[in-house]
């Protein structure tokens, strides 16, 4: 009689603990998420899951318990919770669409139109979709001589200069890559120095320039960027040029 009432009380205990257990890991839940733990010790609960995955919720929780479905566990990316700026640095392969020049010669192709080029750049990506970014971009100086007739040459040395401001769009393709497009005003600068007749020359303009790329973030910190971009200025002699740039951005 004794021993079947010691193996009642005794049974009686362990579904008590098992069932407080249970409701303890009710207590911390994911984000759309219920999930127990065995030994329902809160030592046993991470501090990155209490602190970033987990929010408090009233103790206990059994109806939700039943219900919650089975989502699962995924962090909130950083870039849609808060502002980051970003700084930039770019390689630039440009196309420059300089018109031939009209010379006591006749109409001649002076200039070098693949130039190579650098780029700078700062701003602040506002969230996961939209940012902005200053820059400013500098190309190679580069010559080159163009000959008449063997004792009569034009020496030609250019070189362009950029600055201005981009709207950046941002748009989640697959994971880690965006799709991005640029839009912007940028004030363009082209520097034109004739050796052989000792002549010097700059054309500006205020234009306008488009692009679109890819960017792939290799941490939350840093991401490479490609991208096309076509800047417009109709400047005279220069129509437009059209620039390959590959850089990186990093993020604070």
């Amino acid at each position: 009689m004794k021993k079947s009432f010691l193996f009642a009380v005794v049974a009686s205990l362990f579904s008590l603990t098992a069932q407080t257990s249970e409701s303890f890991a009710a207590h911390y839940r994911p984000y759309g998420r219920v999930t127990s733990y065995a030994n329902g010790s809160e030592s046993n609960l991470p501090e990155s899951y209490r602190s970033e995955y987990y929010q408090p919720t009233p103790y206990p929780r059994a109806a939700e318990v039943k219900s919650a479905p089975d989502f699962p566990y995924q962090k909130i990316p950083s870039d849609t919770m808060r502002i980051r700026p970003v700084i930039g640095f770019d390689y630039v392969y440009s196309i420059a669409d300089f018109d031939n020049e009209d010379t006591p010669d006749g109409d001649l192709d002076l200039y070098r139109k693949k130039l190579n080029a650098l780029a700078v750049s700062a701003g602040v990506k506002f969230n996961q979709y939209v940012g902005i970014e200053a820059f400013y971009q500098q190309s190679e100086k580069i010559s080159k001589k163009t000959y008449v007739n063997e004792d009569n040459y034009y020496d030609i040395e250019e070189q362009y200069r950029a600055y201005g401001l981009d709207l950046i769009g941002y748009y989640p393709v697959i994971s880690q890559v965006d799709l991005i497009g640029s839009l912007g005003a940028a004030y363009f600068q082209a520097k034109v120095q004739e050796f052989t007749n000792n002549l010097s020359e700059t054309r500006d303009k205020f234009g306008v320039r488009v692009g679109a790329g890819l960017q792939l973030y290799i941490t939350e910190y840093l991401a490479a960027r490609i991208m096309a971009r076509y800047n417009y200025m109709n400047m005279s002699g220069l129509d437009n040029i059209i620039d390959l740039t590959a850089g990186v951005r990093v993020y604070f």
